[in-house]
């Protein structure tokens, strides 16, 4: 009975252990080519076409009890199947993904990596923070702010190194307007108003103490053939410029998802500008654009995971820069923090040039 015990234990732990077919991170994974990568998750984005759904009230509670950490160092294409499950999306819940395209235009900037080279292969998904009131009565412009909080994940593959990734915004609290293309996006997002949306960000203070910021070196540090270059050179901050402004009304007129799907694949969706330094002019460095529909998916809902680089890890690099972010958390000192962001670097390098 004793040995049958324990080969049933083997056995259940052994299933446990292994990761199921929507997994994509891990070694074997990663030294694919952005292109093989990105057949893998189109072919996974595209089999279900069915959204996840929004969480309810109840379920939400659940944010504040799962580490914020797991956004910020994190290293895959989706979520970790682990023991105990998959990690609840409870913010962006529910989005449209495309697989997109980045095409730098001449400029001096000399930025390096993916800024340099280009991305032929990527992910998008676009998607709101939380479910919005669409009743007739919220139709209006005005009716949109603290209701229709529009962002997006972009994700670019290379070859044998993880992706590169980043989120950007206009603002947590919306703008009046439910045009998903109103307004420019950024990676740096003003603070948070409101109680609720308070209590989130310091939800996320416990993973970094700059927590209105997405970093930028990683993208700079290789080129979409997997390329390293340790002396990374990246702007300051991104905005995103939207081609697509005029396409749609301010007021309501239908779901962001139908509208969405309107927009046909090859089309140029932004216009992406760069920061090079905290007083610096905007200078435009690259296109955005769709080579794909922009569809449903359960698996980009559920599983798809797009890491929110710690700004710490650009300040590595940049130094100067730390002042001009403003720090949201005193529960952990920043230096200490930064200390342990270029550890994390080095390591991860290390990895990926053996």
């Amino acid at each position: 009975m004793r040995k049958i015990a324990l080969a049933l234990a083997v056995v259940a732990f052994a299933s446990l252990t292994q990761a199921s077919s929507w997994a994509k991170y891990g070694d074997a994974y990663e030294k694919l080519s952005a292109q093989d990568k990105q057949k893998a998750l189109w072919a996974e984005i595209t089999s279900n076409d069915t959204p996840y759904g929004w969480y309810n009230a109840l379920e939400l509670g659940g944010l504040f009890v799962e580490s914020m950490s797991t956004s910020l160092h994190w290293v895959g294409d989706t979520f970790e199947d682990g023991w105990l499950g998959v990690r609840d999306k409870y913010i962006h819940s529910v989005g449209s993904v495309a697989t997109v395209k980045y095409t730098p235009v001449d400029n001096n900037e000399g930025y390096t990596g993916i800024f340099k080279s280009g991305a032929d292969h990527g992910l998008i998904r676009l998607s709101i923070a939380k479910q919005p009131d669409q009743s007739e009565s919220k139709h209006s412009a005005e009716a949109a702010l603290d209701n229709f909080t529009p962002g997006f994940g972009l994700k670019f593959l290379r070859n044998n190194v993880p992706s590169g990734n980043l989120v950007a915004m206009y603002s947590v609290n919306g703008a009046k307007s439910w045009n998903f293309f109103r307004m420019d996006f950024t990676n740096h997002i003003p603070d948070a108003e409101g109680v609720a949306l308070t209590l989130v960000a310091k939800k996320f203070e416990t993973a970094t103490p700059f927590v209105q910021y997405v970093g930028l070196s990683d993208i700079a540090s290789y080129e979409q053939d997997g390329t390293l270059t340790t002396t990374p050179k990246f702007p300051f901050q991104l905005s995103f410029e939207p081609v697509l402004r005029e396409k749609f009304t301010e007021d309501f007129s239908q779901d962001f998802q139908e509208q969405l799907a309107s927009i046909q694949a090859g089309s140029q969706i932004y216009k992406v500008h760069a920061y090079a330094e905290p007083d610096s002019q905007k200078v435009h460095i690259g296109d955005l654009s769709i080579t794909s529909p922009l569809v449903k998916s359960y698996f980009g809902d559920r599983y798809l995971f797009f890491k929110h680089q710690d700004i710490q890890e650009d300040i590595v690099f940049r130094p100067e820069w730390k002042s001009h972010y403003r720090v949201a958390s005193k529960s952990s000192c920043p230096f200490s923090s930064i200390k342990n962001a270029a550890k994390g670097i080095l390591q991860s390098a290390k990895k990926f040039m053996q």
